[in-house]
Parts: structure tokens; sequence; C-alpha cells
């Protein structure tokens, strides 16, 4: 049998910075992630902390604690990134160029894309001088290599900075409606060159460590610094002069360490180059084209595929954070929503984050290398299973049910009660169990596991926000629906019962009754067999109401004794979903009015009219959300063409291919009018839908291919 060879890495263009917001570059790998400006300088570089969660090297000072509940300095804080994204200056790190008659003359610009789908490579061009910035993360180092290569026939001299401004910190966990402290601790970074001529930024509060080292074409080449302490930021500054003979290349490669202790760093006086294995790497693995063919071909499935590669990327590289302990077996793999502004684990996010994989698995035979589908398929699984072990087995749940969010080592950090983060995991496990385990005795065993005793916790918390008569109720039975203390959208709410939670909750309640069958009733005791049912007809019966403009629908909230809101959220899918999920069907009029409530102006907070991108949003950031229109395109797909046919399917893509950002992921919001973001440009849940939405439903959604309407 011939040896398998491994695809040519293919370099993937970021889209036209003309049409689409430009941002930080973003990478990384195990935990470890970076941003970069546009002109290749850092902006973080971030890593799992065992005490802190997620610590952080960046340009700026550590967020202070009594601001934590100042929402607009949170939002200002939080931006910094952006604000800093275009500046040349800005950030640390290296910067090359040449030198000339009258001073050094700078590169322009890179000309920045993803080599297969997740390492940045920036490459510029002067005259006589050509240089291409990689960036990767091997090894548990974040790796900066630098390649100039001479074109003329003359000697050139190059010259090499490398430095600037750095803090050691706590990430800053950037809430707008925090409902947990957040301790921050304090900083002091200390910063001394080591006899072997790297550097060394330690911060003992945390305690942490940030080790920095240069090679020239292989060789150590010693950095310098003064010794220092501060509690703002370190400087540094080392330059050195770099001879390029004609026609030839050199290589400058610099290396960043963070670690989770005070410990010296091992400096090798020389190195080899070493690239990411492809075997590591599921975007690697996919063929563009094949993806691109799935997507409808033309110029739009290259962009869609461009989006859906780059968003299953950001998953597994800036998202995916294993969190392995000194000592014992693993705790799993907690799923952040973020690595720059909410490094946090939500169930809600996690669970549609990661049936993206769930998606693209099906696709595996046609749109992945033949020589690595079983590796895909492994990476998926694994995935998937070290996610499950985090939230049943490390994230703690002190008054037993899961809360809002988590720190990466599994401690809550907002402990309030939201119904459908309890659903979440829940679903989670069944949805595995049921695509794993029902041909595999290991696997059965490891659901077993985790089920064991966790499932009959939660639902005994889910019995304890049951429905209890309040003083005003004419019921004569006590209601099979269940309190919550926010929404999806983490906002509190008006009346404690929630719809888009219970038809949630009405899937998880039937997903979660097989599995009990698959696992026995030794291991889940409570017998919720009959839970769905009650809980579906209550849903019905009590959120039914009617709209003085709409006519017959669902509430959004009711208190179960008459009153009710009305209002639509694009944090809300499982409403969208509710025919697929089997709530009701597809021409349930009370579903269909609901859903025509929420695209209508009647729709007062959510709908966010006007402009090319006015759409569906949240009171949580008031302005439309990508989000929104890749629940409006699943809307679309469930509906099969029968309202507005492919003409509203190719507007709603081409909308969203617009909204993308130049790198393929999408932020919170945008402005209607601009397409600018608004809130946070990074966010892996809507990309993530988004993709699982074009993965799971392309046989319905490109049936009418048009791809006139796309800017890209």
């Amino acid at each position: 049998m011939p040896t398998a060879v491994p695809p040519s890495p293919t370099a993937l263009p970021l889209l036209d910075p003309a049409t689409h917001q430009t941002k930080t570059i973003d990478f990384g790998a195990n935990g470890l992630a970076a941003s970069l400006s546009v002109h290749g300088r850092f902006l973080t570089i971030a890593g799992p902390h065992p005490v802190h969660g997620q610590i952080i090297v960046a340009p700026w000072e550590q967020f202070p604690a009594e601001k934590h509940y100042d929402q607009p300095f949170v939002r200002a804080y939080r931006a910094r990134p952006m604000d800093l994204h275009k500046d040349p200056e800005a950030g640390f790190g290296m910067t090359v160029r040449l030198k000339g008659p009258d001073g050094g003359i700078d590169f322009p610009r890179p000309e920045w894309s993803y080599i297969d789908g997740s390492w940045p490579r920036g490459t510029a061009s002067l005259a006589q001088c050509k240089a291409e910035h990689s960036y990767t993360v091997v090894d548990g180092q974040v790796t900066h290599s630098v390649v100039l290569q001479n074109t003329s026939a003359e000697a050139l001299t190059a010259e090499v900075d490398f430095g600037g401004p750095l803090s050691l910190h706590r990430a800053a966990y950037t809430q707008l409606t925090p409902q947990g402290d957040c301790s921050v601790p304090p900083v002091e970074n200390h910063l001394r060159a080591t006899s072997d001529g790297a550097l060394l930024l330690q911060n003992r509060h945390l305690p942490a460590t940030l080790g920095l080292s240069v090679y020239v074409d292989g060789q150590l080449r010693p950095m310098i610094s003064s010794e220092s302490t501060t509690t703002g930021t370190c400087q540094i500054d080392n330059t050195f002069v770099l001879k390029l003979p004609p026609t030839s290349s050199r290589n400058v490669v610099v290396k960043y360490t963070l670690s989770p202790r005070l410990e010296g760093l091992d400096v090798p006086a020389s190195i080899h180059t070493t690239k990411p294995s492809a075997r590591s790497n599921l975007t690697s693995m996919i063929d563009h084209q094949r993806l691109a063919a799935l997507l409808g071909n033309g110029k739009r499935g290259q962009v869609l595929a461009f989006v859906v590669l780059r968003n299953l990327d950001y998953l597994l590289s800036c998202c995916a954070m294993p969190i392995v302990p000194q000592t014992g077996e693993s705790k799993g793999t907690c799923i952040i929503t973020d690595h720059q502004c909410l490094p946090l684990g939500w169930n809600r996010d996690n669970y549609w984050q990661l049936d993206m994989l769930n998606s693209l698995y099906p696709h595996i035979d046609n749109i992945v290398h033949a020589q690595y589908r079983v590796t895909a398929r492994r990476i998926i699984q694994d995935v998937l299973r070290s996610h499950l072990v985090w939230v049943f087995r490390t994230a703690q749940r002190p008054a037993g049910f899961w809360a809002r969010s988590f720190f990466s080592n599994g401690i809550p950090k907002d402990g309030v009660f939201q119904l459908d983060q309890q659903c979440y995991p829940l679903l989670e496990l069944a949805e595995y169990a049921a695509r794993y385990a029902a041909a595999d005795p290991s696997e059965l065993q490891f659901v077993k596991k985790l089920a064991g005793g966790v499932v009959d916790e939660v639902l005994d918390c889910l019995q304890e926000h049951r429905w209890t008569a309040p003083p005003d109720s004419t019921h004569d039975r006590r209601l099979w629906l269940f309190k919550t203390d926010e929404t999806p959208a983490d906002d509190e709410v008006a009346y404690p019962y929630h719809f888009s939670s219970h038809v949630l909750l009405c899937h998880t309640l039937t997903s979660l009754a097989r599995l009990r069958s698959q696992v026995g009733p030794e291991c889940i005791k409570t017998d919720v067999s009959g839970w769905a049912g009650n809980v579906h007809a209550d849903t019905l019966e009590f959120f039914t109401t009617t709209h003085p403009k709409i006519g017959p629908m669902f509430a959004y909230l009711t208190s179960t004794t008459g009153q009710f809101q009305f209002y639509h959220d694009a944090n809300d899918l499982p409403t969208a979903l509710a025919p697929r999920w089997g709530f009701c069907s597809v021409d349930d009029q009370l579903w269909r009015n609901t859903i025509r409530f929420a695209f209508s102006p009647e729709n007062t907070d959510g709908w966010y009219p006007g402009g090319p991108f006015g759409g569906l949003g949240s009171i949580h950031t008031r302005d439309p959300w990508p989000l929104g229109d890749g629940q409006r395109l699943s809307i679309l797909a469930t509906l099969g063409g029968q309202t507005e046919g492919p003409k509203g399917v190719n507007e709603t893509i081409a909308k969203i291919t617009r909204e993308a950002q130049w790198d393929g992921l999408f932020a919170e919001a945008v402005n209607r009018d601009s397409g600018k973001v608004t809130s946070k440009n990074w966010f892996s849940w809507p990309g993530s839908f988004i993709s699982s939405t074009l993965l799971s439903r392309c046989g319905v959604l490109f049936e009418g291919e048009d791809d006139s309407h796309l800017h890209v």
C-alpha cells in the first residue's frame, strides 16, 4: 500500500478589508491563544491557570477590581485590542525594517492569510526584499518566525526591533451583567534577563511566568534588559542588525512560553524549525474545495467554506482549553465563549459551539482527505468527550445546579440559576450516548460514570424550581413549569417562566428518557418518561396568549396567572427550532405567529429595523445580532422555502457573509446601517451556530443557488 501523502498547506486569504471589518488576527492551540495587530505585533497572549482560570499578557494594565459593575468602563476596556489593532507601534513583539541611507524603511502592512485555516501568515514586500511572517503554537510555545529574503544582487541590512510594554495578569472577565465577584490579585510584574540571554517576566501574585527567547538562523540571540519591578507594564527594548547577503535569506524566531508557575526557562542554544502536525489540526484535513461545493459552489461556496473553516478553527484553537492538573487524571476541556473578553464556560454557548462538530461529522467522508478521515472522527469525538468530563466532573455545583458561567478551572463565576443552563449538559450527554455509546461498551461505561448521581441531582434541583402556587393562583394542581432567574441573554426576568427554555426542556427530557433506557434505572434513578409530555402540555396551555396585532402566539414570559411579556431575543434559539425538536409542527399557527412577531417591529427591544444590517437582536446589547440572522437562516431551512423560497435564503446568506469580519468570525452585535461591530468582536457562538446550520441543512439551503448578492 502506498504511503499516504499529507495534503499541501493551503493558504486561505482573509476576506477583503474593503467590505469586511478588520479585527485582531487570532490563533492558538491547547489552551494558549494569541491576538495580533494587522501589523503582526502581539496584543495578547493568554493561557489557562489552575487558580485564576485564565491569565493574559497584554500591553496594558490589569482590569481594576472596582470597575466590574461599571458597564461603560467594561465596554471600553474590552475594546482595547480593537482600539490598537491598526496601530503599527502598538503591542509587543518583533518588528523588522530595512536600513536605508536616510534611516529605516518600513515594510508595508502585511497581506494576511491562514495556513490550513489555522496559522496566520503575513507577507510584505519592498523593491529588494520580501518578509514572510508565520505564527504557530508548538509544544506549548507561541512562536513568531520571519523569513527575510534579499531578492537583489546587492547586500542589504535589516534592523530588528524586539520589545514593547507588557503586563502579566489575570484575565479581565468583562461581563456586562455580572452576578458574581471576580477576585483580582495584586500585580507585581518583575522583568529580568537570564544568564543565557532569555527574558523572564514574572508575577508572583498569580503566580505565572512569561519566558521570551530570540533565535537568528537557529542560534540563540541573547537579549538584554535591566531588572525592574512595577505594578503596571514593563518595557522591553532590544534592537539588533541583520546582514542580508545578495540573493539570500535570513530567519528570526521569537518564542513565548507562558507558564502558570514561577519557574525558569529552558533555553536551548539552537533550534530547528518545527511546524504543527497536520494530524493534530482538523482544519488542515478538510478539502476546502469540497467543502465549498457542499455549501453551494461558486463565490458563495468559497466564502461560506472560509467562514466554516475559520469558526471551526477558532473553536478548537482558541476556545477549547484542556485542563491538565499537575497530578491525577485529566479534568477535561473547558470550552470558553471567547478568548479575549469572556474566557468563561457557558453551558448554553458550549452546546451550540460543539453542535458545529456534530454537524460536521456526517460530512467527513465527503470533505476530509481520505487518509485523515479516521483521525478527524477521533478528534471530534475526543473534544466532545473531554468537554463532557469537564462539565460533569470539573464544573462545581455547590447548590446542586450548574451556574450561569464558570472559570475554566470549574469554579462558578455567576451562581444565578438559569433553566436552560441545566438542560444543555443533559442534552449534550444524551446525544453523545446516542451517537457513540450504542455499539461501544466502553463508551457506555463512560456515559454511565458521568451520569451516575449527577443527573438525578440536577433533576432534583429542577423540581425545587418547579412551579409553586402564588397567592392569586386558582390552579388545582401543581404545574409542570419551571422557574428561571434570568433569560438566555443573562438578563433578569419580569416573570419567572420563560418560553424558549421550556421548548428546550421538553426536548431535553425526551432525550433524557432515551438515555435512561440506554444506561438503566440503576444509573439514572429518576423516571422522567412522563415529564416531557407534562411540560409540553402546560407550556402550550400557559404560554399561549393573543397579541393585539399578531394574533394567537406564544408569550416570551408568563406569570401563569394571566400576565405575559411579548418579546423574542436572538439568544432564544429553541423557539426557532421548536418544529425540528418536535415541540410543534412546522404548520403550527401559534409558532408561525411567534416567529412573525419576532421578526417584526412589534418585537420592541428585540427587533432593530432599518439599514442593510437591521434585524433581530437583543435588549442585552441594543443592536442587530448576527446570531439573529443565524436564527432566521435556521427558520428558513425548517420552512423549506414555503414562505420566501430561495430568494429569502439567498438574501439571508448574503447578509450573513457581509456581517462576517475579515477573518470569517462574527461579533455579538453590529450597527444596522454600516454593519460595523458595536459589541464584542470575539464571540464563538454565532459563527458556530451559523456554520452548524449551513452544514446540517445544506441540502435545503442550497437548492436555489444565487451568489449575486455577495460582496466579498
